[in-house]
């Protein structure tokens, strides 16, 4: 005949739901933290591009336009 087989469920969990889902709300935090830090030093790169612009619009105009020497 064959191995004996038993009628319960063939696959048994190790963790409940509830520990998985801690786990997945863990690292869903951790992804919101570092995706807010990257938007953070984005949007700072974006103001210091921006204030350098400023500078050089502003220096720009101060005096008469000269050609560059061509070596």
């Amino acid at each position: 005949m064959g191995s004996e087989e038993s009628a319960g469920p063939y696959l048994f969990y190790i963790k409940p739901c509830s520990f998985i889902l801690s786990d997945m709300f863990d690292e869903f935090t951790i992804i919101m933290g570092l995706s807010f830090g990257l938007a953070v030093t984005a949007l700072i790169s974006l103001l210091i591009s921006l204030l350098m612009l400023h500078q050089v619009n502003r220096h720009d105009d101060a005096g008469a336009s000269y050609n560059m020497k061509g070596y």
